[in-house]
């Protein structure tokens, strides 16, 4: 690039940066709308005691979902350690705890093993629950 053409580069570039900044806060309000609808939806579902509803253009359901967070890695790791699985969940996400969670949970009410479901998994939070809903079929 010559230098004759490099303040215009540059003025492109600002004018790139304003633009990305612009479309952030575009895409924050979107979402806070989203989040907006998505909670009178779900509303909506649960004053009318409904799981699920086909809207004719997709459905919409609720969904209850469980959230864990490490709260000692160190007693996380020796408990994955022990049960050989360490290497499989080295790099484990929020999410991966959480679904390793959901698989241990659902062993533990199967075998009703109270130990389990009294003191959880060691390192990790209690689960916390929340309700979420799914939309499937829109265009």
């Amino acid at each position: 690039m010559e230098l004759s053409e490099f303040s215009e580069h540059c003025f492109q570039m600002n004018a790139l940066k304003k633009e990305h900044k612009r479309l952030k806060e575009l895409a924050a309000e979107v979402w806070e709308d989203f989040l907006e609808m998505k909670s009178e939806a779900l509303t909506v579902l649960e004053d009318n005691k409904l799981q699920n509803y086909d809207t004719g253009v997709g459905k919409i359901s609720i969904k209850t979902k469980r959230s864990v967070s490490i709260l000692d890695k160190v007693e996380f790791w020796d408990h994955l350690k022990s049960k050989n699985i360490f290497e499989d969940l080295v790099t484990i996400s929020s999410a991966t705890a959480t679904k390793f969670y959901d698989a241990e949970f659902e062993e533990a009410k199967e075998n009703k093993d109270v130990a389990f479901l009294r003191d959880g998994i060691p390192g990790l939070s209690e689960p916390k629950k929340f309700t979420d809903i799914a939309m499937r079929g829109f265009k």
